[in-house]
């Protein structure tokens, strides 16, 4: 693809920028942390893009340090180099003048922040500190943005929040089937464009992921298709509390007693094998990592250790988890002293998420991240028969 490179000093400081040379609307910009080679970087990704591939652009600042212009904090935890954490005044300089310089010259349609190494966590840095909406919310929103709006049908559902589909065990089916609707789409199960299209003549949309509120919000603007958000839970007391709240929405009844009583079943043989098993928690795995760990001290497990990043909708479960595991410990993986971490000195009997495993070697290791999405019930049964199976392999092993 041919492309236009433009190189300038934008106030004090030499920048790059690398587009199609022909443009005809708006297309992506993408703000890059990507050291001072970043013109090679560039010429080679636009060398290697068919004639008609895709169209964006990509600048950069060329005069950057790796350890002061994309740490965030400042720390001298390898001997050898000082992160001095200036972070805040390079991203200042890439929102006020690099951003607007290269939108000068091609019109965007959305600004991305891309980056490897230090780079890549400048990029992550960006989203907390801008407010900015995480790129798979917009993929999300825009993978329904083609649905036009049609009849809405009294008895179809949309499930919202995945690539792919629930557990095919998952209640929520039954559930849904049981209090009336009768087609129940997501989008990993339409065998093809007729199908997906036929998702805007449902009557209401299931949120199932917190991720997929934008592209539920969009649906109900522009094709009158209003939203009810279900959280994915491990606590089974509060899955139950959850159906009922459902209940009451829809004016209907639900009666969930029965994959209730299975889930405390399987719960109560779990607490009786494993009380006081150690736990460390991950946030790479198929849940929030907060909710699980307080579920899982109800259920008798000790969880030792959290590996997540805190967000507004996690401190319900904190406060809960200080009350009854107080010396749970909370670590964020974006913190440079974890390269200080030693799992050895915190030893586990089970980890949960890759995270977790790659700090103790040692342990059990339940990844938990399989494509197929655990939810509800059968999604507390799957996690415990999981830890089940893992522990009894590594105790036989």
């Amino acid at each position: 693809m041919k492309c236009r490179l433009v190189k300038e000093n934008v106030g004090d400081r030499p920048c790059v920028l690398c587009y199609p040379a022909r443009v005809e609307q708006p297309i992506p910009l993408f703000l890059c942390h990507v050291g001072p080679e970043a013109e090679a970087l560039f010429a080679e990704v636009f060398r290697f893009l068919p004639k008609d591939g895709p169209r964006f652009a990509l600048c950069a600042v060329t005069d950057v340090s790796w350890d002061r212009d994309y740490t965030p904090w400042q720390s001298s935890c390898l001997p050898e180099r000082v992160f001095s954490g200036g972070a805040d005044a390079y991203l200042n300089f890439v929102r006020s003048s690099l951003a607007p310089w290269a939108e000068r010259a091609t019109p965007s349609c959305a600004r991305y922040h891309l980056g490897y190494s230090l780079g890549g966590l400048c990029a992550l840095y960006a989203l907390t500190r801008e407010g900015r909406k995480p790129p798979m919310v917009d993929v999300r929103r825009a993978i329904y943005s083609l649905l036009e709006k049609q009849p809405r049908r009294r008895r179809t559902v949309n499930l919202l929040g995945y690539f792919a589909p629930l557990q095919d065990d998952c209640e929520i089916y039954d559930i849904l089937r049981g209090v009336g609707f009768t087609q129940i789409n997501e989008i990993s199960r339409c065998p093809d464009f007729a199908a997906y299209k036929a998702m805007s003549q449902a009557n209401v949309n299931f949120i199932l992921n917190p991720e997929s509120r934008l592209a539920a919000q969009d649906m109900e603007k522009r094709l009158g298709i209003p939203s009810v958000e279900l959280t994915r839970l491990y606590q089974v007391a509060q899955i139950h509390k959850q159906y009922q709240a459902l209940a009451q929405v829809l004016v209907t009844e639900i009666d969930d007693s029965s994959w209730h009583e299975r889930a405390q079943a399987v719960v109560g043989k779990m607490r009786e094998k494993y009380s006081g098993t150690t736990v460390a928690i991950g946030e790479m795995q198929n849940g929030n990592a907060f909710e699980m760990a307080l579920a899982l001290t109800r259920y008798g497990f000790v969880i030792k250790e959290i590996y997540a990043n805190l967000g507004p909708d996690d401190f319900v479960y904190l406060r809960h988890l200080a009350a009854l595991s107080p010396d749970t410990e909370v670590y964020s993986n974006l913190s440079p002293s974890m390269l200080y971490y030693q799992g050895q000195d915190h030893p586990v009997d089970v980890t949960i998420g890759k995270d977790a495993a790659y700090y103790h070697e040692q342990a059990a290791h339940l990844h938990w991240d399989e494509d197929i999405q655990p939810f509800g019930y059968a999604g507390v049964i799957s996690l415990l028969q999981g830890l089940d199976r893992v522990l009894s392999e590594r105790k036989h092993s």
